[in-house]
């Protein structure tokens, strides 16, 4: 199976559509089960997080099993379509991570952090920085680091270096990119702002 750009923008966004639903129940419930004040039995919230942590984790291999088929049959020389699957991969296993066991944290994130360096790498040679792909992979290898990693200097070197690259660039985009590149930059520099203040405590 092959997908033209359009449809992998679609895929790509029902996709999140469809695991923001059971993310956003999990983590309702997540605070639920931290609240003493609730009235609802422990035992019945825990069972639910497990449930939906089940629906995360089953939902993110489907749609892993699906990208390494797209990647299978992807061209080779399109490197835009080969690393717009990889990240995908990489984002999902971080999903799989946030919501994974004891036993299966430490190689769920080992997998998660190589996914993302690789991809990343292959992303600062093939493609623009000024790239909204590039910015996008940054952004998410950045949240990666700072919530699972739970690394700030990695995050913020991460954001950082995409986004000074970014200015260096006179990569020219289309008024679709362009817009999408002002949210993912906004992004960034917000996040840059949350983690220098941490890590240089900047008043």
């Amino acid at each position: 199976m092959k997908l033209n750009h359009e449809e992998r923008v679609l895929f790509m966004k029902t996709a999140k559509a469809r695991l923001l639903i059971y993310r956003n129940a999990w983590k309702n419930l997540m605070d639920q089960q931290s609240d003493n004040e609730i009235e609802l039995p422990r035992e019945i919230i825990e069972k639910y997080i497990m449930q939906y942590e089940n629906d995360i984790k089953k939902f993110c291999q489907e749609i892993d099993f699906f990208l390494e088929n797209l990647l299978q049959n992807s061209n080779e020389n399109d490197f835009h379509e080969i690393i717009f699957y990889k990240k995908l991969r990489a984002d999902y296993l971080r999903y799989f991570s946030e919501v994974s066991n004891k036993d299966e944290f430490a190689y769920c994130v080992e997998v998660c952090e190589e996914s993302y360096r690789i991809t990343y790498d292959l992303c600062k040679e093939k493609l623009s920085p000024h790239d909204t792909l590039t910015l996008s992979l940054a952004l998410n290898y950045s949240i990666f680091a700072y919530f699972i990693l739970d690394d700030t200097k990695k995050a913020f070197d991460i954001a950082d270096n995409a986004t000074k690259e970014a200015d260096k660039s006179s990569y020219k985009l289309n008024n679709y990119d362009d817009k999408e590149y002002k949210m993912i930059y906004k992004d960034l520099e917000e996040n840059l702002t949350i983690w220098k203040i941490e890590l240089f405590d900047v008043n």
